[in-house]
């Protein structure tokens, strides 16, 4: 699922990795321009409705959470500048979202890889 995503917002693939805390409120963080994403938010949240082909929600809530993370790579705190640049970030790519969301060009291999 992150892969495409990860296009959209033209990231190398080999900075994109899944984890998968079992308890934990995190559902990702960066780490030395790698991005890293829980797993377990993906299954709770959206699993059900990407094996029955319908990969919108998750298109959209990975994309959200890269955004964030991305603006963390710009700014470490939580505060107006952070949201300052997540937004700007979200505006820049938003049709490219879009695309991503119409066409649903990704494989189901891609929603399924969680290589970590």
């Amino acid at each position: 699922m992150i892969i495409p995503v990860g296009r959209v917002f033209q990231l190398d693939p080999k900075s994109l990795h899944m984890f998968y805390d079992t308890a934990g409120p995190l559902i990702a963080f960066n780490r030395a321009g790698s991005l890293f994403l829980n797993a377990r938010y993906y299954l709770a949240w959206h699993d059900a409705q990407v094996v029955n082909g319908d990969m919108t929600e998750a298109f959209i809530s990975w994309y959200f959470t890269l955004a964030h993370e991305i603006a963390h790579n710009l700014v470490e705190q939580h505060d107006s500048e952070h949201e300052f640049y997540m937004s700007s970030i979200c505006e820049t790519y938003l049709m490219a979202l879009v695309k991503l969301v119409q066409t649903g060009s990704g494989s189901f291999r891609d929603l399924v890889d969680v290589s970590v």
